[in-house]
């Protein structure tokens, strides 16, 4: 064989090695955008879920402050009721001025009275 030959003939073997590898590497590469692209769609697929979670929590969270709004206005006005009854009693005389104890007495005696009278004497 003459040197050309040989020349060409590892020229063209070396080709092939470094085809080989491209090839390789290329289909290794291929597989890695694969992966990443089925990854990217399986956190896409999950976020579009929790987004549609979130917008149905939203929604239920809304429909539940709607709801509560009458009882929410139904405790607001019996708190005023019972700030107005306490500012009454905070405002009241003593029942026996100058004894705190004689006062506190009549005042217990006086609220068993009304309690009584309230549950019909039970």
């Amino acid at each position: 064989m003459n040197s050309i030959t040989i020349a060409i003939g590892v020229l063209l073997a070396t080709s092939m090695a470094g085809n080989a590898y491209l090839y390789s590497a290329l289909g290794d590469a291929r597989d890695r955008a694969t992966r990443a692209d089925t990854g990217r769609a399986t956190a896409v697929a999950a976020a579009q879920t929790c987004s549609n979670y979130v917008g149905k929590l939203s929604d239920a969270a809304k429909q539940r402050a709607e709801a509560a709004k009458p009882l929410i206005e139904a405790a607001r006005a019996k708190a005023d009721l019972a700030n107005i009854a306490a500012d009454a009693e905070i405002q009241r005389a003593p029942a026996v001025p100058g004894d705190a104890c004689a006062s506190a007495e009549a005042e217990n005696r006086e609220w068993l009275q009304k309690r009584r009278e309230a549950n019909h004497g039970r």
